[in-house]
């Protein structure tokens, strides 16, 4: 069964827009890098902080 020309259409619309949202939220990932101070610290964060966690 061949492909009409409305699914190959589809099918690069998504392959587009998924490229698209992908390295979107790629870049917006690593915009957080340097996360504000009111982010709730995660456990890797304090591992590369030196774990200054209070005793």
């Amino acid at each position: 069964m061949a492909w009409t020309k409305y699914q190959l259409f589809l099918a690069g619309l998504m392959l587009v827009t998924g490229s698209i949202n992908t390295l979107s939220a790629k870049q917006w990932a690593c915009s957080w890098e340097n996360s504000p101070a009111w982010l709730p610290s995660t456990s890797s964060d304090a591992e590369l902080q030196g774990n200054q966690t209070p005793a």
